[in-house]
């Protein structure tokens, strides 16, 4: 398949995606967060699991919870890290879904997760 019409078929998945994701009504925040706790934990606890250092757990405890606010930010690197640490159970892909049909047209918060 030429390059051109593979970014097509990838181009209308994402379309697909990001419009299932909002008639859903379910926020990436509120995913996340339902993961997490059918999973049993903490926010502190999975702040631990992903800093590197002892004492940067609190900052990324206070980004876990402002994405399970759904506040915004650049959040890419905490899903990522979420993601390789296994910290609980979740689909990174219908994260980022979601992600994608929340975050502002054109700005490509979600490109790089």
């Amino acid at each position: 398949m030429p390059a051109a019409l593979a970014y097509i078929d990838d181009r209308t998945a994402g379309l697909a995606a990001r419009g299932a994701a909002l008639r859903s009504g379910l926020t990436p925040g509120r995913y996340l967060r339902d993961c997490r706790q059918r999973a049993g934990m903490a926010l502190r606890s999975c702040a631990e699991k992903i800093s590197r250092h002892a004492g940067a757990y609190p900052r990324t405890e206070a980004d876990l919870r402002a994405l399970e606010d759904d506040q915004p930010g650049d959040y890419a690197y905490l899903i990522r890290s979420l993601e390789h640490h296994r910290v609980f159970p979740f689909d990174a892909d219908r994260l980022r879904a979601l992600a994608a049909a929340t975050c502002a047209p054109g700005l490509g918060e979600w490109d790089s997760v």
